[in-house]
């Protein structure tokens, strides 16, 4: 068993080494131009789903009259390309709940009027679906275990 030693969370943390071994690092890089970019989908009629595998979470910038807004990346079942669900607070609260690379079903399930603001349109609801084996396993702290 590797030993560690503790550390204050502002060090790093590093196994012991014997000093006859040798550890080579190799730079990592990806380019940009390479990484696949979902295709934006936005849901217009109450109903409207997608299936598929939960790829990947993030951050598109602010850019003209848009804030900073979460979007998923999920690769659909039904034809294998990736399709990219921009979050609003129903949909960021649900997905954040999401292990990535579980199977999904996102689906438009009803509008909510926004406080006090009439003139905007409504709030998109939806309902998210994780396939059972996909789940996080609940983790039950102090439970005995043997070894």
């Amino acid at each position: 068993m590797a030993k560690y030693m503790a550390k204050k969370m502002t060090e790093v943390v590093t196994p012991e080494v014997s000093d006859s071994a040798v550890v080579e690092f190799e730079e990592v890089s990806v380019d940009a131009s390479q990484i696949e970019q979902g295709i934006p989908l936005k849901f217009e009629l109450l109903g409207d789903s997608i299936s598929g595998v939960y790829e990947r979470r993030g951050k598109q910038d602010a850019h003209g009259d848009f804030r900073e807004q979460m979007y998923y990346d999920i690769r659909a079942e039904s034809d294998g390309r990736l399709y990219r669900l921009f979050g609003n607070s129903n949909l960021n609260a649900l997905m954040s709940k999401v292990r990535i690379g579980s199977r999904v079903i996102v689906e438009y399930i009803n509008d909510e009027p926004i406080d006090g603001r009439p003139d905007y349109n409504p709030r998109k609801l939806h309902s998210v679906k994780v396939a059972k084996s996909d789940k996080v396993p609940t983790v039950t702290r102090g439970a005995a275990r043997k070894l």
